[in-house]
């Protein structure tokens, strides 16, 4: 199978959603279905993952390394769309896992060492030191020649890829969508999407998304908003003015929401839960609880609020992580 990142920016799975939760206080809602998206015969590669993967395997091949070398923690939607990815095109894959290896491993983990990943677990200093500085030498004297991605795929490579998944979206959207909701958390992927809805303006006056981007913050950070401004003020170099709904790039507005991340990364609190529980079962679906029941749950705060009462349609980016769902205990 091609590289080719073209190939998953060619008619998105956009459907629309009927969910009864939202039905007394929603404008029409649309899911983005990137959970759909696979590559190769394993059927795992998944979600938004894919654009930040495949670039950086297509640099790997074009200098013809064979081995990739990232980072994670033993719940890693990275790691274990590395190891598909890595099985799917024929490269070995090294995963450098944060922490000490635990007496029984993670379902995220034994998926990818089924794969074919090579699990090597390191200390949270020596992470920290890796991941901060991408230590080449060390990693190659462990390993061998390696492509080393950092965690979760946020290089100048994956950038790229999101910024084609960011274009992609924002020319296939259906016309009356005026709000995105995503799941951020290092802010790449949002990032992208900014960055691609922009770059898609250019030239362009139909058929293209002008409204806002909301990213559901999943970490208990408040410094992402300022951290994506400063991102967005080096690449795309546009004015941009603070407004009820956020900050403006170009004539895309975005902002994030600080308040749904329920204790910090992968934490559940009782509200969440019972939420949890009723979403999965009106879709009919599997739901991490990592990433996407919080954009589903910060939306349904909103709507309830009354904050988008003037919004037309909505459209949720679905990115996936599904697998993670195995790592919330039975209620």
């Amino acid at each position: 199978m091609s590289l080719n990142l073209d190939f998953f920016c060619q008619q998105l799975p956009i459907e629309r959603c009927d969910i009864p939760l939202f039905n007394d206080c929603s404008p029409t809602l649309y899911l983005i279905r990137l959970d759909q998206l696979r590559c190769g015969t394993n059927d795992r590669v998944m979600g938004n993952k894919i654009y930040k993967l495949l670039p950086n395997l297509q640099l790997a091949k074009g200098q013809n390394y064979r081995q990739i070398v990232s980072f994670g923690g033993p719940w890693s939607n990275h790691l274990h769309a590395l190891a598909a990815a890595g099985e799917a095109f024929d490269f070995d894959t090294v995963g450098l896992v944060r922490g000490e290896r635990p007496e029984q491993l993670s379902a995220t983990l034994c998926d990818a060492q089924s794969l074919g990943m090579r699990l090597q677990f390191i200390s949270r200093s020596d992470y920290r030191r890796l991941c901060g500085g991408l230590d080449r030498s060390f990693i190659e004297q462990q390993f061998g020649r390696s492509w080393v991605v950092p965690e979760g795929g946020s290089n100048t490579a994956g950038r790229s890829g999101v910024r084609a998944m960011g274009r992609a979206i924002a020319s296939q959207l259906p016309p009356a969508v005026d709000h995105i909701w995503m799941a951020a958390a290092t802010g790449s992927t949002m990032a992208g999407m900014i960055e691609g809805a922009v770059e898609a303006q250019q030239g362009n006056s139909e058929g293209l998304f002008y409204g806002v981007i909301n990213g559901v913050n999943v970490l208990k950070n408040s410094g992402l908003a300022e951290a994506l401004t400063a991102g967005l003020a080096a690449d795309l170099k546009v004015d941009r003015e603070t407004d009820s709904f956020g900050v403006e790039a170009g004539s895309v507005r975005w902002r994030v929401l600080n308040d749904a991340h329920c204790g910090g990364y992968a934490k559940v609190n009782a509200d969440l839960l019972a939420f949890h529980r009723q979403l999965e079962q009106q879709l009919g679906e599997p739901v991490d609880h990592v990433y996407m029941a919080k954009v589903f749950y910060a939306l349904y705060q909103s709507l309830q609020a009354g904050e988008l009462s003037d919004v037309n349609a909505i459209a949720v980016i679905h990115s996936g992580g599904q697998q993670g769902r195995r790592g919330l205990p039975e209620r």
